[in-house]
């Protein structure tokens, strides 16, 4: 439905190699303004991303969660519940 939603993301995870890794929400294939995460992570060893946002959808419009490395890497889930995005409609 059309609305106004609360998004709640994360991911947990390393990278093959030092890098500086961006974890952010997307609407349609494109990046909702604010969702970035940016951390530089050390090689091999688990970094948490997590955060929310306000945003309006409409109906038909595809919702995702992207990972981009600032170098090739090979990015590794955590164990566990390594990612999330939960979409809860507010108004």
């Amino acid at each position: 439905e059309n609305g106004v939603y609360l998004v709640e993301y994360g991911f947990s995870g390393s990278s093959s190699t030092n890098a500086t890794l961006t974890v952010e929400v997307n609407q349609n294939a494109n990046a909702i303004s604010g969702t970035s995460i940016v951390k530089t992570v050390t090689a091999n060893n688990n970094t948490d991303f997590n955060s929310s946002t306000i945003n309006s959808f409409a109906v038909g419009d595809e919702i995702g969660l992207s990972i981009e490395s600032s170098t090739a890497a090979t990015i590794t889930p955590a164990n566990g519940t390594n990612a999330y995005l939960n979409i809860v409609r507010i108004s």
